[in-house]
């Protein structure tokens, strides 16, 4: 099921649908095709002080229903909360699939950004990107975006849900329009592409 099916019927005020419990780790790779330990996709998760959050964010990614490897690279920026232990249980349970990196001194106090971490660990063809303080709640997310990949396309996007305190407090970042409501401006956009993209060309395995 796509985003724009799961959220169609949701109002501002709803409960946001949250990611189910994970699958075995078993169960999670055993449609994957090829080489099991050359991923397609590497997805990045940058977190500090998620505690509330970072289940959910590694739920979605392990919601996953895929024919194809991929990773999930974690940096968590020495948290404070509990978050750091929390990615530590999963990485124990799901250690083919998460690749950790977790600091012992906050790093972005210190001017370095987590990409600086996580992107020379990537191994996949694509990129996937999530914070920590955010969370997917389609399984078809990650195939249905390689297929678009497949077909030529460079780097996709899509809506998501807003919510405060777990409530949906707009279902859509756009509202129809086509630049968002809230969040990055379009001057915004461009330099957050532009990095993304310089990193991406910077740090992408060659196929």
């Amino acid at each position: 099921m796509i985003l724009k099916d799961i959220i169609k019927n949701l109002k501002v005020g709803d409960a946001v649908p949250v990611p189910p419990e994970p699958r075995a780790e078993s169960e999670i790779m055993a449609n994957w095709k090829g080489d099991l330990s050359q991923p397609l996709v590497s997805i990045v998760c940058h977190t500090y002080n998620h505690v509330n959050y970072i289940k959910d964010a590694l739920n979605g990614f392990l919601m996953q229903e895929t024919d194809f490897p991929f990773e999930i690279i974690v940096h968590d920026d020495a948290s404070t909360d509990g978050t750091t232990e929390i990615v530590k249980e999963y990485v124990e349970i799901y250690s083919n699939i998460i690749v950790p990196v977790i600091q012992s001194e906050n790093k972005w106090s210190k001017g370095v950004m987590p990409r600086s971490f996580t992107f020379p660990k990537v191994r996949g063809k694509y990129i996937a990107l999530c914070e920590g303080d955010d969370y997917w709640v389609s399984a078809s997310k990650l195939k249905s975006q390689v297929s678009n990949f497949k077909c030529g396309v460079s780097l996709v996007f899509h809506d998501s849900i807003r919510c405060e305190n777990f409530l949906v407090s707009a279902t859509s970042y756009y509202n129809e329009s086509k630049v968002p409501v809230v969040g990055y401006k379009p001057f915004q956009m461009r330099v957050a592409l532009k990095h993304l993209l310089l990193q991406q060309f910077s740090y992408q395995n060659p196929s």
